[in-house]
C-alpha cells in the first residue's frame, strides 16, 4: 500500500485499504487509474525468491615428526674376572659395556614406534670395549575434516546456522564470581540478494572456532579457542561454486639435546646429541555454492 501511495497516482477521490488477514488490497478510484494500479500490483505481487546456500569447509592437517638419538659407552681397561669352577666369568659386560653410559640420548622408540641399531666391539684381551646404539623414530599423519553447513533463506534476509559448544569460564569482579560462556562453534551467516541479471550477491561470514583442551589457561582449566574466520562480500552465478579463500599455517620446530660443547663439534658432534624435527601443516579452505530455489 505504501508503494502505491509513494507513486502518487492516487487521486483525491481515491481510497486504498489492506486486509492483512487475507493479504488483500482494496482500491477505489476513477476508472482511468485502474490500469496504473494493475501494472504496479502485477510487478509487486510476486513470491519472494529463496536462496539455498551450501558451504564446505575443508581442513587438512599434515604432521611429520623425525627423531634421531644415540647411546654409547666404552671401557678401556681389563674387566674384573671371577673364577667359578675353573671357568672365568667376565663381570660388568652387559647390554652396554659402559655403565653408566657415556652418552644416553635415545630417540623415543618402543613397541610399534621407530627402531634401533646396536653395534658392539670387545677386543680379544678385553682391554677395550665399545657399545653403540643408534635409535630413530619417524611418524607421519594426515587428517581431513569436512564440515558442510547448509541453509535456505529468503532474498535479502539474514540467515544464521550454528553448531558447536559453549565453553563456561568464571570471571571475578566486585559483584562476585560470575560464569560466562564463549562460543566454540561452526557458524555460517549469510545475507543473499538476487540481482535482476539472475546472479547472487552475498554477504558472508564463515566461522570455525574450536576448543583446544590440550592447552588450558588458568586454575579452572579453561581451554583456549582456535579461531578460523572468513568475512567477505561476493557476486556469483546461480549454482556456481566459489572458493572464498583459505588459511595456511605451518609450524616447524627443531629441538636438540646435547652434551655441552661436545655436541657442537662438526660431524663428531652427532655422537653427543639427539635431534627432534617436527613439521605440522594446517590448511583450511572454504567453498560456497548458492542456488536460487525455483
Amino acid at each position: 500500500m505504501q508503494t502505491i501511495k509513494d507513486a502518487k497516482i492516487l487521486t483525491n477521490r481515491g481510497f486504498i485499504s489492506v486486509d492483512e488477514r487475507t493479504t488483500s488490497i482494496i482500491i477505489r478510484d476513477v476508472d482511468q487509474k485502474h490500469e496504473d494500479y494493475e501494472k504496479i500490483i502485477t510487478a509487486l505481487d510476486n513470491p519472494t525468491p529463496q536462496v539455498s546456500i551450501n558451504a564446505r569447509i575443508v581442513e587438512v592437517t599434515d604432521n611429520i615428526s623425525k627423531e634421531l638419538g644415540i647411546q654409547w659407552g666404552a671401557v678401556v681397561k681389563p674387566t674384573p674376572q671371577t673364577q667359578i669352577g675353573g671357568t672365568l666369568i667376565s663381570e660388568g659386560l652387559g647390554e652396554f659395556t659402559g655403565k653408566p653410559l657415556a652418552v644416553n640420548l635415545p630417540a623415543a622408540v618402543g613397541a610399534g614406534a621407530g627402531g634401533s641399531l646396536g653395534i658392539g666391539y670387545i677386543s680379544a684381551n678385553a682391554l677395550r670395549a665399545l657399545d653403540i646404539q643408534l635409535s630413530a623414530a619417524e611418524s607421519t599423519g594426515q587428517g581431513k575434516v569436512i564440515s558442510s553447513p547448509r541453509i535456505v533463506t529468503m532474498d535479502n534476509q539474514k540467515a544464521v546456522i550454528r553448531q558447536g559448544k559453549k565453553i563456561p569460564y568464571e570471571t571475578i569482579s566486585q559483584e562476585g564470581t560470575k560464569t560466562e560462556f564463549v562460543d566454540a562453534a561452526l557458524e555460517l551467516i549469510v545475507v543473499p540478494h538476487i540481482t535482476p541479471e539472475g546472479t547472487i550477491l552475498m554477504k558472508l561470514e564463515v566461522k570455525k572456532n574450536e576448543a583446544d583442551f590440550s592447552r588450558t589457561s588458568g586454575t579452572s582449566q579453561v581451554p583456549t579457542i582456535d579461531t578460523n574466520e572468513v568475512e567477505t562480500q561476493v557476486l556469483i552465478n546461480d549454482g556456481d561454486t566459489l572458493a572464498l579463500g583459505g588459511i595456511y599455517k605451518k609450524n616447524a620446530t627443531t629441538s636438540e639435546n646435547a652434551v655441552p660443547g661436545l655436541g657442537d663439534i662438526p660431524i663428531l658432534g652427532w655422537l653427543f646429541k639427539k635431534e627432534l624435527d617436527t613439521d605440522v601443516t594446517t590448511e583450511i579452505l572454504v567453498f560456497i555454492t548458492p542456488r536460487i530455489v525455483k
